[in-house]
This record gives C-alpha cells, structure tokens and sequence, in this order.
C-alpha cells in the first residue's frame, strides 16, 4: 500500500513538472501586431453619485496595452510601457456625449472630460474575465451650470487602494473586439465644496464597452 501510495505521489509530481506555466490572469494582446493602440466606443453611461446623476448617451477614445509596473512608474524605466501583450489595459476616455446631470430633482446639461483608467485582468480563464480598475487621471464631471465647481475622481493609490483594483468591469472576446460592461462601485471623489464624496457608481449597459483590434489571452 506504502508502494502505490508514493508511486501515485511521484506520477502526480511528474504530470505537474510538464505542465506549462499558466499567467496569474489573462492578458491583453493585440490582433494587429503592428499596433499597440485602437478605438474605444462606450455606450449609455451613468456616474451616480449620492446626490447627482450624470448620464451621457455615447464616448470614445482610446485603448493601449501596458507592461507590469506601479502608476508610479506608467511609461518610465522600461514599466507600464506600450506593448502588443501585456497584464494592464489603458482605456483614455475623451470625447463624452449628450450628457444629462440631475440634481435635487432638476435636469440641467452636463459634462465629463478626460478620463483615464487602468484595467487589470485577475483571471484565468481564456476569451473572458473581469478586469480590477483603477483611475489614471483625475476625471471630472458635473452639471453645466455648476461647470467652476465639478466632481473630480481621486487618482488611484496602489498603497491605499483608494480608486484602485475596484471589481466590477466583465469583458468577452467577441469578433475583432473585446466587449465589457462596467458596474463599478466605491468610488471616491472631491466635491465641488472640497469634501469628500464617497461610494460614486460608474455603469454601463450591457456590452457597451467595446475595445476594437483587442483579445483577452
């Protein structure tokens, strides 16, 4: 019996020597290796926060894949530099559309500009997984008549975890794209009175986020 049992341990030894190295998540990797960058469409988004709604009806922008590294260290000393399959996503956000902001009960025209995020692949599985996200660039949004006085986003603290490594973006491999959809929560911002805003929910519908040129890996 003392036999069969170390002849199973070393079999089973064996068989995990010979098995390949597989990533800690799935990486992105572009289908044109000429290119390390392509187009981002987003559709219905919504930025809530406890008090204020921002809705806009489409975006676009921007993606590129970027090597391991810190946000310290984004495009400096070798780290989080441009690649063609790599563990981090940047998705540059810039032009916002038909935006809608409500507050106490009024609707008034809104804005977002710029936002920048980082989307990291935690799992394993091939063609699907859900990306951790942190904020890049300070984004800012609220209504049009309170425009000297917006909502803008923390920039993420790796040590803090403050707008960083937050759940809730699913992505797919889906013909010559990657299709997401984002439910993003705790969220953190400074208000336009300087305090703090906190739990602010970043959506969008259903597939909405669409990732041309790119493949999950």
């Amino acid at each position: 019996m003392t036999k069969i049992k170390l002849l199973t341990v070393l079999i089973t030894a064996l068989v995990l020597l010979a098995m390949p190295a597989t990533p800690a998540g799935a990486w992105f990797r572009t289908r044109n290796e000429a290119k390390t960058t392509g187009p981002v469409k987003l559709g219905k988004t919504t930025i809530e926060t406890p008090t204020m709604t921002v809705e806009c009806s489409s975006a676009g922008g921007e993606w590129s894949i970027q090597t391991k590294g810190q946000f310290k260290d984004h495009e400096k000393s070798g780290k989080q530099e441009r690649t063609i399959f790599g563990p981090n996503l940047y998705v540059k956000l810039q032009k916002w559309n038909n935006c809608k902001g409500t507050l106490s009960g009024f609707t008034e025209p809104a804005v977002v500009f710029n936002c920048s995020f980082q989307f990291q692949q935690e799992q394993k599985n091939k063609g699907t997984g859900e990306a951790l996200v942190s904020v890049i660039t300070p984004c800012q949004f609220g209504i049009h008549f309170a425009l000297k006085c917006p909502n803008t986003l923390f920039l993420g603290e790796e040590q803090s975890n403050i707008n960083a490594f937050l759940k809730g973006v699913k992505a797919e491999n889906s013909a010559k794209e990657v299709v997401a959809t984002a439910n993003v929560g705790g969220l953190d911002a400074e208000g336009c009175t300087g305090m703090n805003v906190e739990n602010i929910k970043f959506r969008s519908e259903a597939g909405g986020l669409i990732e041309e040129g790119l493949e999950l890996a």
